[in-house]
């Protein structure tokens, strides 16, 4: 674990913590006390449950998947993990950061081994441009660095650890401690997204104010 930690650029006594979360406050109207504007987190979470399972269900199934199946399924969740979330709706990269999703993807890529020999068997070129196996590579290394943006040192060791041809217990675990440790929260990413969503809403009713506004001389 301590020549992984190295690898990363941590050393023994840096401690594996995750990034505090900011929040944003407004004076309360009642007694002038600082009240906390946030969305109702215990909620999401219990109306998530349901789509975690199913995460969870697919990260699993990657385990006996071939590499074409596999590579399709890492494009969507990439594809969705950059995707704006619609109005009042959940982001699906905090649904899938509140999953186990990404722990269990990589835990079952680790034991597929037609997949990893398929992998460490590419060609050195490919006839028609990138490889399924080099795309598989890249789609994987875009979803970890989607959720650890704080911790791109991290990826390519991640990496290493799950697609090496005999990966070690010790490698594993402490490639494991650290995904966790640095994964960024879902809660900050609802957060974000809620701030984001007033921020477009306050832009469009500035717009509409301006166009209500007389032009100079029609008055």
């Amino acid at each position: 674990m301590e020549s992984f930690l190295r690898a990363v650029g941590l050393g023994q006594g840096d401690a594996l913590c995750e990034v505090p979360i900011k929040t944003s406050r407004r004076p309360s109207t009642a007694r002038g006390r600082e009240v906390t504007e946030l969305p109702d987190l215990a909620h999401l979470a219990a109306a998530t449950e349901q789509g975690i399972l199913q995460l969870e269900e697919e990260a699993r199934l990657l385990e006996s998947r071939p590499l074409g199946e596999a590579l399709e399924q890492l494009r969507n969740w990439a594809q969705a993990l950059r995707r704006r979330p619609k109005e009042e709706s959940v982001p699906f990269k905090a649904l899938f950061l509140r999953s186990n999703a990404l722990e269990k993807a990589l835990e079952a890529l680790r034991k597929n081994d037609n997949l990893k020999q398929e992998l460490l068997d590419r060609p050195l070129f490919a006839a028609d441009g990138a490889s399924p196996a080099e795309v598989f590579t890249v789609e994987l290394r875009g979803v970890l660095q989607l959720c650890l943006p704080r911790a791109a040192a991290l990826v390519e060791p991640i990496l290493q650890a799950v697609l090496g041809a005999e990966p070690r217990a010790p490698e594993m675990a402490a490639a494991f401690t650290a995904l966790r440790s640095f994964k960024e929260d879902w809660r900050e990413v609802v957060r974000l997204s809620a701030v984001r969503q007033l921020e477009r809403r306050l832009d469009s009713v500035t717009y509409e104010l301006q166009k209500m506004r007389p032009l100079p001389g029609s008055l």
